[in-house]
């Protein structure tokens, strides 16, 4: 299972034993939507009558997983050519950083949960950069 974890762009060692950790068993989240709110990346709404905003996070998360997830996110942007067109898509859509890498974090642990679940690893569509 580790290797297979951290055959995904930018996760590496301590990443994939914290997710393992804190995750454990993948088959208790019924689907990705209650993954991605069990790790903070689902959006809500916040707000009342005529003012309402979508937010990512919140308080309902898990600090620890939501922290490296982002953190990786900022690194696959960097060095891997698919995150960072994804990126630059949302952000040409008006998106501001932190919502688009909120996006791409959510795909990371969409990344996570099929390596997991299809005991394999990760094949990337375009290669990386360095």
């Amino acid at each position: 299972m580790q290797e297979n974890l951290q055959s995904i762009p930018e996760i590496g060692f301590r990443t994939a034993v914290v997710l393992q950790a804190e995750l454990w068993d993948l088959l208790r989240f019924p689907n990705k939507d209650s993954l991605n709110s069990y790790v903070g990346l689902a959006p809500h709404m916040v707000g009342s009558g005529d003012h309402e905003k979508i937010k990512f996070g919140g308080n309902r998360k898990k600090k620890q997983l939501h922290y490296l997830l982002i953190k990786a996110s900022w690194r696959a942007v960097r060095f891997n050519v698919e995150y960072r067109t994804r990126y630059g898509a949302m952000l040409a859509k008006g998106a501001c950083p932190q919502q688009a890498i909120s996006i791409i974090a959510k795909k990371l642990l969409l990344a996570v949960r099929a390596v997991w679940l299809q005991k394999r690893n990760f094949v990337e569509l375009l290669p990386r950069t360095k």
